[in-house]
């Protein structure tokens, strides 16, 4: 806003994984107030062949290595003929396959804010961000973001909600990442974090801006 000092950023890390060709980085504002975890877009020829891999895949960031699995195509086939209401959560194996090299800098860059009391103290916002691909990846770590806070409640969950830090997801261009049950998995998850269903308020603990 008019009148109000800039935020300046120190660059914490620079991600680039070859084998998937995912770029990614981690700026801390110099007031330790906002974090942001920010994803690149579609720029090479790897990255539109990732965009056009559009077989299903298992959500399962918690049990899959550096990759999805050898199965991983026939999920969709395989899962076809079974009822909409037991599937589980998949998503679009190409951006899974993008977004699984994230997942150890959430885990080194973000979750440690959350668990140093002191650090923790000058957190106002965390946000996840992204264009294109870089938003389908963004989406996707907001979802392992929410799911590591689900899972370890007493020392994650509890000192985002006591510190009073948002979260905030912001895509541009951002293609459609999984299906319902994906996203009735990342509510549900969400749930435990603003206590209300998933909106797009300033109040919110959680920020959805597309």
């Amino acid at each position: 806003e008019e009148g109000e000092e800039p935020v300046l950023f120190s660059l914490k890390k620079f991600i680039d994984e070859a084998h998937t060709d995912t770029q990614a980085y981690a700026a801390l504002s110099n007031d330790g107030s906002i974090l942001v975890f920010a994803c690149r877009g579609t720029t090479s020829i790897k990255d539109w062949i990732t965009d056009l891999i559009a077989a299903r895949t298992r959500w399962e960031p918690h049990d899959d290595l550096d990759h999805a699995g050898h199965g991983a195509c026939f999920d969709s086939l395989f899962l076809c003929c079974t009822d909409h209401s037991v599937r589980p959560p998949m998503v679009h194996l190409g951006f899974y396959s993008a977004f699984l090299p994230l997942r150890k800098h959430i885990r080194e860059q973000v979750l440690p804010i959350l668990r140093d009391p002191s650090r923790r103290a000058a957190l106002r916002e965390i946000i996840f961000c992204g264009h294109s691909l870089g938003g389908a990846l963004a989406v996707q770590c907001l979802a392992y973001f929410l799911s590591c806070l689900h899972k370890e409640e007493k020392t994650l969950l509890q000192p985002l909600l006591s510190s009073g830090a948002r979260v905030t997801l912001f895509t541009l261009g951002a293609p459609r990442v999984g299906g319902p049950n994906f996203l009735s998995s990342v509510r549900k998850d969400a749930d435990a974090l603003h206590k209300k269903p998933l909106a797009d308020h300033r109040g919110d603990r959680l920020r959805i801006i597309r």
